[in-house]
């Protein structure tokens, strides 16, 4: 019992299906957050149900006595933590259809971490007859379309023509269909005008406060964050649902607790997910180590104590309201088209572009999207068996652990020991 994300499932055959048990030994956790004067640390065991959201923290004598009644009539606890009643059902995936446009590849700032460096500033923006032919592709080849995302190798507002055709094609096809722009947030008072009427979430980065922001995510003029801030506000006060992206270096991982307070008061937003920065260095990618990862959680948990009820703090492979067996249904049951007109198996593929995993899998003739089957049914199948690898791992259905762009940059087990 005391090696990690032992399940208990395969060793007790009266627990149904659907009732997974997890123990997982805190000292490896949350050792940094529980105090205890006996047992010591590296005996007590956090036991997690993740089908039913709940969990409590027990020593080794207490998962003896879970063990010994599993299966049984016999009452352990008064919450019915082994209850096999009132359970969720087995997660599934994501039914929705999504269309992502990489509007253009111009960019207004020039982050030391971006995963696009050398891809951006090459004259490639999307021609408004290609945005059209892409939302009526889409629409023939499943019958629907329920998100819209917009996206960019480069900043997306800085290509307003086709991102407004877009927006505009689609709500022709439906009212209810969800338009949601990722940004860097670096745009005039008239771009924000327009995209409060066009838009209805948006994920904007902003890595903190003016130091950190500014040595991240250099603009080239003095008010990028001012900006940034101000524009987010406005699209909290016009009533649109604000997500946050703050990337942590290894510089801001000391800063991490303040930068996340900083954001929460000056923006308000609904969400803020954390992530480190993934690409270290243009082209080059690695894990960043275990005290990095120590020191990501430690912090992490630090800020989610400061943060008001109203702003959730999240990690992208650690979502416990989330339960799923697919996290990426790019290649699935979405559409990413670049600005030529590629079909790309990740919208993050720019980065690795020169990785055959990551070659087109189609293109859009016409208003057809002609796929390439062959190339299309590996990548699924490679994506699908990265998940498979995960089926002992007590995160599985918060996390998938199919996000082929970050199991393929080596930065995976960073993501893991986080």
């Amino acid at each position: 019992m005391t090696q990690s994300h032992n399940r208990f499932n395969d060793r007790h055959s009266q627990l149904p299906p659907v009732v997974e048990l997890f123990a997982v030994p805190v000292f490896q956790t949350l050792g940094c957050r529980l105090e205890a004067v006996s047992p010591p640390h590296d005996e007590l065991v956090l036991l997690y149900k993740p089908l039913s959201g709940t969990g409590l923290v027990s020593n080794l004598a207490g998962v003896d006595e879970f063990v010994k009644h599993l299966g049984s009539d016999e009452p352990l606890l008064d919450t019915k933590f082994l209850s096999k009643e009132g359970l969720p059902p087995a997660p599934t995936s994501d039914p929705t259809i999504t269309l992502s446009l990489l509007l253009t590849d111009r960019c207004n700032l020039s982050c030391g971490y971006c995963y696009n460096k050398g891809l951006t500033n090459h004259g490639a923006t999307m021609h408004r007859d290609l945005v059209l032919r892409a939302v009526e592709a889409t629409q023939r080849q499943f019958g629907r379309l329920d998100r819209l995302l917009l996206h960019g190798i480069g900043e997306p507002t800085q290509a307003m023509a086709p991102l407004e055709q877009a927006v505009q094609a689609v709500r022709k096809l439906s009212q209810d269909i969800t338009v949601s722009l990722g940004t860097n947030g670096v745009f005039s008072s008239e771009v924000l005008e327009q995209l409060v009427s066009l838009v209805d979430t948006f994920v904007v980065s902003l890595d903190g406060d003016l130091s950190t922001h500014c040595r991240q995510r250099p603009s080239g003029f003095s008010n990028g964050h001012q900006q940034v801030v101000a524009n987010c506000k406005a699209l909290v006060a016009a009533g649109k649902e604000v997500g946050i992206r703050m990337t942590v270096d290894g510089v801001g991982l000391k800063e991490m607790v303040k930068n996340v307070r900083y954001v929460a008061d000056a923006v308000k937003p609904s969400s803020i997910q954390v992530e480190p920065d993934y690409a270290l260095t243009a082209g080059a990618s690695g894990s960043k180590g275990a005290d990095f990862a120590r020191s990501f959680v430690e912090n992490f948990i630090n800020a989610r104590s400061f943060l008001p009820g109203s702003t959730e703090l999240t990690f992208s492979s650690a979502r416990p309201k989330v339960l799923t067996t697919e996290y990426c249904t790019a290649s699935v049951r979405g559409v990413t088209v670049g600005p030529t007109g590629d079909l790309l198996p990740c919208f993050e593929q720019g980065a690795r572009g020169e990785s055959p995993r990551f070659a087109p899998i189609g293109r859009l003739e016409g208003k057809t999207l002609q796929w390439d089957d062959s190339h299309r049914r590996r990548f699924a199948h490679w994506r699908l068996g990265l998940g498979l690898e995960c089926g002992d791992c007590f995160c599985r259905w918060h996390c998938a652990g199919d996000c082929p762009a970050r199991r393929d940059s080596g930065l995976d087990r960073t993501r893991c020991l986080i």
